[in-house]
């Protein structure tokens, strides 16, 4: 069922950390935010925390311009799988002490499994070169964060071996999970068929089509990054993980796979 559609408008960041995790404490006594700045950091402080819906309703009191744009987008990503349950349970995974932030991948890849199409491909590209079409810096950078993730768990969904048991295990994408586990290590055994191959990074404001590849999963990763940096967003989980994806080189089956281990994709 369709949850968007429970509030006006969707836009969230990642909290801006800055230093140490007491800041986050600043927007918790926001029981009822007034003023952009208010509700910018009581947004903030939600989608944190991995609560959508409470962020989205207040960064839904900031600018209520492009609310239809923004609302078709939600459904389409919930259509394939990427609903609020799905990035609330990735991002609070995210978000826990022990966790690598490989995990948020892994998660959205569990959640998304089940609806894996060639279809959902073209609607989560769809989505996302529709959010690139926001004016509002904010709400464009939020709305193509989430279709960026999407796509990712939609590349990573697609691994054939993880329909046995819905669960994306490190021995379903690698080779040998003795000797695959530190990049830039010995990364030669990484290797195993699932259905995701090499290829160049593509660059989804351009690409006509998409597909399961290790290119599909970096432009990803680049589209989050970018949207970051219009959100402002310079620490955190999704940070950290989009950051050192970065320097993957998805055209190397071998080491890309070895980069998504060491960074805690598959469980």
């Amino acid at each position: 069922m369709i949850k968007w559609n429970r509030v006006f408008l969707s836009l969230a960041a990642l909290v801006v950390v800055l230093g140490s995790t007491s800041c986050l404490n600043v927007y918790s006594p926001i029981d009822k935010p007034s003023g952009n700045q208010q509700n910018l950091s009581a947004a903030r402080a939600a989608f944190d925390r991995g609560d959508i819906d409470k962020a989205r309703e207040y960064y839904g009191k900031i600018s209520g311009d492009e609310t239809a744009t923004a609302e078709l987008i939600f459904v389409d990503l919930d259509s394939c799988g990427a609903d609020i349950d799905a990035f609330a349970t990735a991002l609070s995974q995210a978000s826990s002490a022990t966790a690598n932030p490989g995990i948020m991948i892994t998660a959205m890849a569990e959640k998304m499994n089940a609806r894996v199409s060639t279809s959902c491909f073209a609607t989560l590209l769809s989505a996302f070169k529709s959010s690139r079409n926001i004016t509002n810096s904010s709400l464009r950078g939020f709305t193509s964060f989430l279709a960026s993730i999407a796509i990712a768990g939609e590349v990573m969904g697609s691994n054939t071996n993880i329909v046995i048991d819905g669960v994306l295990n490190k021995s379903d994408f690698i080779g040998d999970t003795t000797t695959c586990n530190t990049f830039p290590g010995t990364c030669a055994s990484c290797v195993k068929s699932d259905g995701i191959g090499a290829a160049a990074t593509v660059t989804l404001t351009s690409a006509g089509s998409i597909s399961a590849t290790w290119g599909t999963l970096q432009g990803a990763i680049n589209a989050a990054n970018t949207a970051l940096t219009e959100l402002g967003i310079a620490s955190g989980p999704s940070y950290s993980l989009i950051s050192q994806l970065g320097s993957g080189t998805p055209g190397v089956d071998n080491t890309y796979r070895c980069l998504l281990t060491s960074l805690g994709v598959g469980r």
